[in-house]
């Protein structure tokens, strides 16, 4: 008894599995190719006109003449020292109970 695909051909289970399986393995392959780096800048430089940026970048420690900076251009343990501000910023301001707000 075989499968029938999108296509309208017959497979066998078999080719029918292996077919699926592949189309996963594309979608898996795109998820790769996401630059976690490229979608942390994007966000961070959307922030507020640089306002929340910058307290941010004051928060890991990094001087006041380097927060025109891009994230990218940033020194590598000053890039981890960002996504480490932003973390515990954003731990830090959710603990703040709604109602005080």
């Amino acid at each position: 008894m075989g499968q029938i695909n999108t296509d309208g051909s017959p497979l066998s289970m078999q080719e029918w599995n292996q077919k699926v399986g592949l189309r996963h393995l594309d979608r898996i392959k795109e998820l790769f190719k996401k630059d976690p780096d490229e979608e942390f800048e994007q966000r961070l430089e959307s922030l507020s006109k640089g306002k929340t940026k910058g307290i941010i970048y004051y928060a890991a420690g990094i001087k006041k003449d380097s927060h025109e900076r891009k994230f990218r251009e940033l020194e590598y343990h000053e890039r981890k020292a960002v996504r480490k501000a932003a973390l515990d910023l954003w731990v830090d301001l959710n603990s703040i109970p709604k109602d005080l707000l």
